[in-house]
């Protein structure tokens, strides 16, 4: 074997969740005379033992970084399921970027399929939710504008007003209210039971500090509305479609703005041309 097959041979080994005796090479990279042939035991280890310490570091320090990345997700299943999770999604997503940060962002897509999930949909919500608060961590910064930026904002102009809002700002649909369980976890409580209840949430970062809120239904179509690019009176109409009355939509996308504004959430303005 040459040092390229030699290389994709120990990656293959290294990195399969289950071990080096249980996971053997494809029949393509065998070396010829086995494992043995590439790597020198002694009395005391065989290649594969030898390989399988350095399996065991590699899959434990990713195990360590989803526990760090999902800590109320753990918290819930308990370190032995979380322990099996790590394996069956590590199996489906292994590590591919450079850094280990990306390690779990396919994990609330892959929970929704996984038979922890059986009877709990909500675990699924759950690890986007912690997603979303290192997503905001993230995210890059934008200092937020003041509130006589808005005030200094035409009469006639208002109408076709847009907003910007800040990139760490972040809007997950749950199925429950997973912040609970979030919460219970990083104060170190007993984590709740979740009844399914549909729960929006809006996760930001101020400063160092990643916060969030629940979010009504009309708040939920009004940052949709921003999001598709929408003016201030496509907010209005968007509030309106879900309260059914045209005063009333505008006076609460009015009070949202000054709530925004509270939360640091919008990072400019645009006129219209």
């Amino acid at each position: 074997m040459n040092l390229r097959e030699t290389q994709r041979l120990l990656w293959h080994l290294i990195s399969a969740p289950d071990g080096v005796p249980a996971a053997p090479a494809d029949p393509g990279r065998a070396p010829p005379g086995g494992l043995d042939a590439v790597v020198r035991g002694d009395d005391r280890l065989g290649a594969a033992e030898r390989v399988g310490i350095y399996a065991s570091m590699y899959f434990f320090r990713l195990l360590d970084c989803l526990t760090e990345d999902f800590p109320a997700l753990h918290a819930v299943v308990g370190h032995q399921r979380f322990h099996e999770l790590a394996r069956d999604y590590l199996t489906a997503h292994p590590s591919e970027h450079f850094s280990v940060r990306m390690l779990g962002r396919h994990l609330g897509e892959f929970l929704e399929g996984h038979a922890l999930s059986a009877g709990r949909p909500w675990l699924a919500d759950l690890a986007r939710f912690e997603w979303v608060l290192l997503e905001a961590f993230d995210a890059p910064d934008a200092p937020p504008i003041g509130r006589d930026r808005l005030g200094s904002v035409r009469a006639e102009d208002w109408a076709g007003l847009r907003f910007t809002l800040t990139p760490s700002l972040r809007v997950l649909e749950a199925r429950a209210p997973v912040q609970e369980v979030w919460s219970a976890a990083a104060a170190g409580r007993e984590p709740p039971s979740l009844a399914g209840a549909a729960t929006a949430l809006r996760v930001w970062r101020e400063g160092l500090r990643v916060f969030h809120r629940t979010i009504d239904e009309v708040e939920l179509a009004a940052l949709r509305a921003v999001g598709r690019g929408e003016t201030f009176a496509g907010l209005c109409e968007a509030a309106a479609a879900t309260l059914g009355e045209e005063r009333a939509a505008a006076e609460r996308v009015l009070a949202l703005l000054q709530r925004w504004l509270a939360d640091a959430l919008i990072v400019d303005l645009a006129g219209p041309p």
